[in-house]
């Protein structure tokens, strides 16, 4: 009997996992078609920056995340070709042009724990990091804890070679301002639609099954993970679970 209730329990994780994760109530998703169209996407964010504000890129290796932060720089009046990578040097500051706030480029790649975490001046419970500066943040899932309430979170995934899917989701004062992004964004973006990450072809944002234009889709990845061509690249936590609540 406890070998079955244990079974069941495995099971019920993994159909948890597996489910649609519910999206945030307040969201938007776009496709960014090149390099320069993610920095137009980066450019119009930072129209809406104060200082205080931390934008939280997350994203595999890859997706776009530095070109985000140099978008972010341009629309600061940073020139974007002084943004690097911040691999090798935990946080790197850029300075624009008159009374504009500094932008403060965060790599949390390397982060092992908060001491590390402290050594770059991000002094909870109110960061001293983040007083009169903007803060971009990349592997900011690894610190989502220490990140505060006003901040904007940009997920970045690869469609293609040079197509990527963008979902940004905003918190504390973000939700005041979102709706105006927003606009600005889907100007941006125009009517070109998400695509399917199965078979490419388009799907729309608001349909249930999205971001797959068909039951058929959903289906063939349903399979891709019960077969383990997926693998889930970390331990599972007790939030994951939640989201099938």
């Amino acid at each position: 009997m406890i070998g079955f209730e244990a079974d069941f329990e495995v099971t019920s994780n993994l159909l948890l996992l597996l489910a649609p994760a519910r999206m945030h109530p307040m969201s938007w998703t776009g496709e960014s078609r090149s390099v320069e169209h993610t920095l137009s996407i980066a450019r119009a964010v930072a129209q809406q920056l104060r200082p205080g504000d931390v934008i939280a890129l997350i994203g595999e290796l890859g997706a776009g995340k530095t070109q985000f932060v140099r978008g972010l720089a341009e629309g600061l009046g940073i020139a974007g070709r002084e943004v690097a990578s911040p691999t090798f040097v935990i946080v790197h500051e850029y300075h624009p042009s008159g009374d504009r706030p500094p932008l403060l480029h965060v790599d949390a790649y390397r982060l092992q724990n908060l001491d590390d975490l402290a050594t770059t001046g991000w002094d909870r419970p109110y960061p001293e990091m983040r007083r009169g500066a903007i803060v971009a943040v990349e592997w900011a899932d690894r610190i989502t804890g220490q990140l505060g309430e006003d901040r904007l979170e940009v997920v970045l995934s690869h469609i293609a070679e040079t197509r990527r899917r963008l979902i940004l989701t905003p918190h504390g004062r973000w939700t005041e301002c979102f709706d105006q992004l927003t606009h600005s964004l889907n100007a941006i973006v125009g009517s070109a639609p998400a695509t399917c990450p199965i078979c490419s072809k388009s799907a729309d944002p608001q349909e249930p099954i999205y971001p797959f234009c068909s039951e058929r889709c959903k289906t063939i990845d349903l399979g891709r993970w019960i077969d383990q061509k997926y693998v889930i690249s970390r331990s599972v936590e007790q939030s994951d679970l939640d989201q099938g609540e």
